[in-house]
């Protein structure tokens, strides 16, 4: 038998915030406020008519890219590893994503057995091979403009590519030279149909922003902390979700995606 509105809403409500993401994911809405307004209204087909009605004439590329270096080592790594793993789940309701996993530290390297370009719907998501935090160094900067470099699309397409990172940009590859020629090629992409998101800790963050160019709405900040990345992969979830809701109704989704007002580069 069916659940009613009331019984619905009384188990989110009880519900962990992880568990609450899913919930809202899996109903196809990209906000709590959403899925909740949907309970009391009634029936919930709105969100789930998106694909079909959607405005996009190209593919969406999906890309994780995952800091794996060993201060991420722990709960902050699990806690990303998780919420990758569940955002993969969510995607799997689209049939116009082609998803990409990247782990990096030392070199660009990826260090799981890739995911490249994959249907979110042939992933085995218990099998993806991690590799688990370890090492020294962060290059972050060579990582994300090998990533956005090694990518072929069309006009027509949007890519989305999400970074999470504990750490500064570091290593062999930290100078000058990098770090320039990875903020020219993404103002350049940021420009047609790139929307380069990282979670990093405050900090970070204002170094980022400094050196590459990333509008602060595509920015979030977390706490350096398990807790801390539990809560941004469950956010960045969401944003996800609006992120596609948006791109579906023929929308700009350049900028925006942590926060909706958007900002400068």
């Amino acid at each position: 038998m069916s659940k009613t509105s009331e019984q619905l809403i009384k188990d989110y409500k009880k519900s962990n915030v992880s568990r609450r993401a899913k919930i809202v994911a899996k109903a196809g809405f990209s906000t709590e406020a959403e899925y909740l307004a949907s309970l009391v209204k009634g029936p919930k087909k709105e969100a789930k008519k998106t694909i079909k009605t959607s405005k996009m004439k190209g593919v969406f590329y999906v890309v994780d890219v995952l800091d794996a270096s060993g201060s991420m080592m722990g709960g902050k790594y699990e806690n990303s590893k998780r919420g990758i793993v569940e955002a993969i789940k969510d995607l799997t309701a689209r049939n116009d994503v082609k998803y990409s996993l990247v782990e990096f530290i030392d070199s660009f390297k990826p260090l799981n057995k890739p995911i490249t370009n994959a249907s979110p719907k042939d992933i085995n998501t218990s099998s993806i091979s991690f590799s688990g935090a370890r090492g020294n160094d962060t290059p972050l900067y060579h990582t994300v403009y090998n990533v956005i470099n090694g990518l072929q699309v069309n006009k027509e397409d949007k890519v989305l590519i999400n970074v999470y990172t504990d750490g500064g940009d570091n290593g062999q590859y930290s100078n000058t030279q990098t770090t320039k020629r990875a903020a020219d090629l993404i103002a350049k992409v940021q420009k047609e149909n790139f929307t380069v998101t990282f979670v990093a800790t405050e900090g970070d963050l204002r170094s980022i922003k400094r050196d590459i160019n990333i509008d602060d709405s595509n920015t979030l900040a977390t706490a350096n902390t398990a807790e801390g990345f539990e809560a941004s992969m469950v956010k960045t979830r969401s944003a996800k979700m609006s992120y596609f809701a948006s791109a579906d109704a023929g929308q700009d989704v350049l900028v925006g995606f942590y926060k909706k007002d958007g900002g400068s580069y």
